[in-house]
């Protein structure tokens, strides 16, 4: 809840009692997981033959460093109840609680004193120094990134937002945690929750609900790319993990956030400017908040690079977070090592040995191509087929719904004792303008300097490798690239998944609109837009709709939300633009989605630009069936289905599981999820600046009697607009009319 003044520290813990046992229930896997837990205080209520108690406890017992990303150990689960950074033991489920204190910061501030030109004072507590270059920030307890959050499977997560940002609203979103019957914990504001005004606080309260690596972000305005955000991660017992036998350590310290940095306050570049300026591409990436970048004469800066320690002989787990939202793809690379990808989203896979991974890009997996320029259509986007009120619900014990572009690789520690490049290398058109980042892989016993190698640049960078999820690269026989739909899941896949016709066919095209000057600009409507150049002005649309967010959250005040707001229904009952729409229109698009259902997703790209769009889903996750480029004529979910049906598109044998894809650019993917989780879920393009001002939708699924209970004391917001009562005083004037004299407005 918000809260002004002194929150509390508080809160309520809710246990089993068996035959003298302690238990949380655990939705994962539909068992009672047994944990010790000591009580001081607590009453006694019947549940279901089960005696549960509940205490009030004070979280700060719980607390956990913000630091557990530096740590070359994790701690042994008999060493201490209250470490969360630790070794994973089936059963032994605990609280781990953060307190997210939000601010406007500066690089290089105060704290860094005489850094960079003494070194060891950029080491100092509260010391941002970035790539260097000095601007204001915003940061989550003075770090960048924030806190990384380290857990076990199962655990319960409590964070405190504290807003102390100035004239700033913020959510959380936990991309990974798809936060099983409480969407209202999933941070989409106006979706799941009221936003955290300034000098709020707020208490997120979760499961760790998917075991992978995750990550936390804003999820409200461009706050997300001034620096809110931090790695989420979720370790299984090693018994569990069917990839533990491929290394030999797992370190905190390992996590890779590599997120895109810019030189500018993001919010200069929505919508954009005319001149100058105009890119809404990244000016360098971070790793793990640290880099370089060239000054006015092109000398870099004197801040430190992250180092990664590994020992010779040894196989070491690597977590990638791409935390990147801007529109440039990036390449991730490690001078003279392989690596060995054994999960994307979290989910484990089959393993691949590559040399580089691309994220945020576009995948081609078929041989038709096909030049035509797709455009605007007013046409059905939604199909049915076998669809009635409520589906049939399918239940796996593997099923796990993930999040954005992460990728898990094992490095094995074979080379020369040295030091290595580690590097993040933007694609496209951030390639020719040299916009890398690096950091260093550090054999123990080697000196503590750069590599003998020159520092990548565009001059001297060479490629010749194998690289998972390539840019618009076909991945056939003979070519360098293994894409996304060529990664075997290592888990058992539903069979329903598999279904000739699944129960909901639902067809997404999407890009942007370009509306005259008059449309944009006299026409008194104000829809969002991004300028991109001096005479080109853009509108993103998914099914013509520029989705637009209530008032009042879905999750939460549903009966407030006026119904004018929502997009008009059409003949099948899915969202539609009104007829009178001449080309989009703006509107809140609710797909509504009975519980259980098996969900296909086509995904058509219509714009002229080469763009390779990223789509995450909140809340579920999805098997990636498709993806690639057909001739113009098949590019709808009916013909795709029905190439799929009689496998002249193949059908992907341990189909991969993913909650963030790429879609080729002017191309198209298939996706498939089971509508098993209740709850409202942002379905929408990753690329921020297109999120934001309308390359969404929402889904809907089970209905409003089948919707999480939403906590006592949630808070609300919304619309105050009361008719106004206008008070006259009636007089009869000279010619014996009455005339009115205006007394008072009221509401």
């Amino acid at each position: 809840m918000f809260n002004n003044g002194n929150s509390t520290n508080k809160i309520l813990l809710a246990t089993s009692f068996i035959n003298g046992t302690v238990s949380l229930y655990n939705p994962r896997r539909s068992h009672w997981t047994m944990i010790v837990l000591t009580f001081l205080i607590f009453s006694c209520v019947s549940v279901n033959g089960r005696k549960m108690r509940t205490k009030t406890v004070d979280v700060m017992n719980f607390r956990q460093p913000d630091n557990v990303d530096n740590q070359y150990f994790l701690h042994s689960a008999n060493e201490s109840t209250h470490h969360c950074a630790r070794e994973c033991v089936k059963g032994d489920n605990r609280i781990c609680y953060y307190r997210m204190v939000l601010q406007n910061y500066a690089v290089l501030s105060a704290a860094c004193k005489d850094c960079p030109n003494k070194m060891e004072d950029c080491f100092l507590p509260q010391c941002v120094t970035a790539d260097g270059f000095e601007k204001g920030i915003l940061t989550v307890n003075r770090r960048l990134p924030g806190p990384g959050i380290q857990v076990c499977y199962g655990d319960w997560i409590v964070v405190d937002v504290i807003n102390q940002m100035s004239g700033e609203i913020i959510t959380i979103h936990w991309h990974g945690i798809y936060n099983t019957r409480r969407s209202y914990m999933d941070g989409v504001p106006y979706i799941n929750q009221c936003p955290i005004p300034e000098e709020g606080r707020f208490r997120y309260l979760f499961r760790a609900d998917h075991a992978g690596t995750n990550y936390w972000h804003s999820h409200s305005g461009v706050s997300k790319l001034n620096g809110i955000q931090g790695g989420l991660v979720v370790r299984e017992p090693l018994d569990e993990d069917v990839s533990s036998n491929l290394y030999d350590f797992d370190y905190p310290a390992h996590v890779i956030f590599a997120s895109d940095w810019t030189h500018v306050d993001a919010d200069e570049r929505l919508p954009g400017l005319r001149s100058g300026d105009v890119s809404q591409d990244t000016t360098y990436y971070i790793i793990n908040g640290l880099g370089r970048c060239k000054d006015s004469r092109g000398i870099l800066t004197n801040t430190p690079d992250e180092i990664f320690h590994v020992e010779k002989g040894y196989r070491y787990r690597f977590r990638l977070i791409g935390g990147v939202c801007t529109q440039c793809p990036a390449r991730f690379q490690i001078e003279g090592h392989r690596l060995i990808v054994i999960a994307t989203d979290g989910e484990p896979v089959k393993p691949v040995i590559v040399d580089a991974i691309e994220f945020f890009s576009g995948t081609i997996t078929t041989s038709f191509r096909n030049g035509n320029v797709g455009f605007l259509v007013k046409s059905r986007a939604l199909t049915v087929s076998n669809a009635t009120n409520r589906c049939i619900i399918y239940s796996s014990d593997r099923i796990k719904f993930i999040s954005g572009e992460r990728y898990d690789f094992v490095l094995h520690a074979t080379r020369d004792v040295g030091n290595y490049w580690v590097q993040v290398r933007g694609m496209d058109r951030c390639y020719s303008n040299d916009i890398v980042q690096m950091a260093i892989l550090h054999y123990e016993g080697a000196e503590r300097h750069e590599p003998k190698s020159p520092r990548p640049s565009v001059s001297n960078y060479k490629f010749n490798g194998v690289v998972l999820n390539p840019l618009n690269a076909a991945c056939l026989p003979g070519e360098n690239g293994t894409c996304i739909t060529q990664l075997d899941n290592a888990l058992k896949v539903p069979k329903i998944i598999y279904t000739l016709d699944p129960d909901f066919n639902i067809e997404f095209r999407y890009g942007l609109y370009e509306p005259t000057v008059k449309e944009e600009f006299y026409s008194d409507t104000y829809d969002a837009y991004v300028q991109i150049g001096a005479n080109l002005t853009l509108r993103p649309f998914m099914n013509n709709i520029q989705q637009t967010m209530p008032p009042s959250p879905l999750a939460t005040q549903y009966k407030d939300i006026p119904e004018d707001v929502f997009c008009p229904n059409g003949t099948d009952g899915f969202p539609t633009c009104p007829e009178s729409s001449p080309n989009i229109c703006s509107c809140v698009p609710v797909i509504r989605i009975p519980l259980g259902c098996v969900v296909q997703m086509v995904l058509i790209d219509t714009f002229f630009d080469a763009l390779s769009h990223p789509f995450h889903l909140h809340g579920n996750g999805f098997y990636v069936i498709s993806e690639g480029y057909l001739p113009k004529q098949l590019m709808n979910a009916k013909d795709i289905n029905g190439l799929l049906r009689t496998k002249r598109l193949p059908f992907p044998k341990y189909p991969v599981l993913k909650d963030t894809v790429a879609i080729p650019a002017l191309g198209y993917a298939v996706l498939r999820f089971i509508a098993n989780n209740p709850g409202f879920w942002f379905f929408h393009c990753h690329f921020m600046y297109h999120h934001i001002i309308g390359m969404g939708t929402i889904f809907q699924v089970g209905s409003l009697d089948d919707q999480p209970k939403v906590p006592k004391g949630m808070p609300k917001c919304g619309e105050y607009l009361p008719p106004l009562n206008v008070k006259y005083n009636m007089k009869k004037s000279k010619r014996n009319k009455m005339e009115e004299s205006l007394v008072d407005v009221e509401c």
